[in-house]
């Protein structure tokens, strides 16, 4: 027993630093969403923003105000310390969303593994941290984590045993903000209320207070809202109008109804991503009366339905996945025990630790959003003078510009320059009062040969590692990758 203690201790431990670590690289957003409809909005509450500096949604008041709100908060605290910076105050959202999941995680794991085989308790607890996924996805400070890392705590107490009333409310509570940070949370909470009527038969008063508990968030939610946006809207009603009656989100794209099956296995990595796959399917029908089979079902359903669909919208259940994994491995081995010392099998997860080890430290290591913030960052940093030019091609232009044009990452006096329509003499001119960069893409680096222009320039930032650099060039997508230079002759 003091070994299985120990044990965990190192575990979370390692979990303390590679989340930490994950939290400090992982520069940037996954998903625009995770910016523009969170910190971009937290804008207008601190001044920094107008109404008409932020999208669409803010005018058809669909966003609740709560994650805005923690941001505004978060930025003011930091600016009592002089934390003005935008990429650390970025990083202080990262970091307190690490915080907060490595807490409800353990949370979870203390109550989860009572029904896990006590000899698959060390499986459980590294898959609960080192998914390789998993700490990528739970530093972001996005609707899509926060509304799963509440979900996630409000199950752990349905996980408790001798629950008293007080910890029903807390559950409602709980479920509340889960469904505040994101409302399609709301069909996992339905099915956990099924199981609440049908499977567990809890009291009627148990019931009744979860949901009093879940109705005083939502209530706040709607005090949040109205200080946010100067009117009393209910945007829970206003996000299903305009996204499902409307059909606005199908004008982001439509996919069709398999899509999630299908993306599961690609975006978890084939062997990985097919493991869940099957872990997933195998555990809703054997474990058809689960307290995670009433939850997931639901949620999952729904969202095949509806045509808009991205993976990230089911990152809110993402933290079961090792629980369903490892419940899921311990039935199949009794079953085909014959199998367990199988070399086929030993070989099959020595492959699958070695993608997992991989994969894992190249999500800790690296920025969100295929490596573009790391270009994005380093130009921040190289902004040191009183003028910046950058100097771009087609491939970069316009298609990063937003990127730089954010509110939050708003560089001063920066001017894009088109490097199709200047002379390239033009970049050899020294100014003491201007910064030049250069950004070309892999295909651009094929077309152009900068030697003969006796263009000295010292290479500062890749959006992706240079060893992979053939695979791009093999796959035709040298367009995707980018390549930031400073002129050496603008240097001081």
């Amino acid at each position: 027993m003091n070994f299985i203690f120990t044990s965990r201790k190192i575990i979370f431990t390692i979990a303390v630093i590679v989340y930490f670590c994950t939290a400090l690289f992982s520069v940037g957003y996954f998903s625009a969403d995770e910016h523009y409809q969170i910190i971009e909005f937290a804008g207008l509450l601190d001044g920094s923003s107008i109404p008409a500096d932020l999208p669409w949604e803010y005018e058809a008041k669909i966003r609740p105000s709560i994650q805005p709100f923690i941001a505004y908060l978060v930025f003011k605290v930091s600016s009592l310390f002089s934390v003005l910076d935008p990429y650390s105050k970025a990083l202080l959202l990262r970091l307190l969303t690490a915080i907060s999941a490595l807490y409800v995680i353990e949370r979870f794991i203390i109550e989860a593994k009572n029904f896990i085989d006590k000899k698959n308790w060390p499986l459980f607890y590294i898959l609960s941290y080192f998914l390789w996924f998993l700490p990528f996805i739970n530093v972001r400070f996005s609707s899509e984590t926060w509304s799963g890392l509440f979900f996630l705590a409000g199950v752990s107490f349905i996980l408790k045993k001798n629950k008293n009333t007080y910890q029903f409310l807390l559950i409602g509570i709980l479920l509340g903000f889960s469904f505040l940070f994101r409302y399609q949370i709301a069909f996992a909470i339905f099915g956990l209320f099924c199981w609440f009527i049908f499977l567990s038969k809890e009291k009627l008063t148990h019931i009744i207070i979860c949901l009093l508990g879940g109705l005083i968030i939502f209530s706040f939610g709607i005090l949040l809202d109205y200080w946010f946006y100067k009117e009393l809207t209910l945007t829970s009603y206003n996000y299903f109008f305009v996204n499902i009656i409307e059909n606005k989100a199908s004008e982001f794209g439509t996919s069709p109804w398999y899509y999630y099956i299908l993306s599961i296995a690609f975006f978890g990595i084939l062997p990985i991503g097919t493991i869940i796959l099957i872990s997933a399917i195998f555990f809703v029908i054997s474990k058809r009366e689960h307290i995670f089979t009433w939850a997931i079902v639901p949620f999952f359903l729904v969202h095949c339905l509806v045509p808009h669909k991205e993976i990230r919208f089911l990152f809110p259940i993402i933290n079961f996945v090792p629980f369903i994994i490892v419940s899921s491995y311990q039935k199949l081995i009794i079953k085909y025990v014959k199998y367990k010392k199988s070399v086929w099998l030993k070989v099959f997860i020595i492959i699958i630790i070695s993608f997992n080890i991989t994969f894992l430290y190249f999500t800790t290591f690296r920025s969100a959003g295929n490596g573009r913030s790391d270009i994005v960052k380093k130009i921040h940093q190289l902004n040191t003078k009183k003028y910046l030019n950058l100097f771009v091609t087609n491939d970069f232009y316009p298609k990063y510009e937003w990127i730089l044009n954010s509110k939050f990452y708003e560089e001063r006096n920066a001017s894009f320059i088109s490097l199709e329509n200047i002379n390239f003499k033009m970049l050899k001119r020294v100014n003491p009062d201007t910064t030049n960069l250069i950004i070309l893409s892999l295909n651009d680096l094929e077309k152009r040969n900068f030697k003969d222009i006796n263009i000295k320039m010292k290479e500062v930032e890749t959006t992706f590692p240079k060893f992979l650099f053939p695979f791009f060039k093999i796959t035709n997508l040298g367009d995707r990758v980018f390549i930031l230079y400073k002129n050496k002759k603008s240097e001081t």
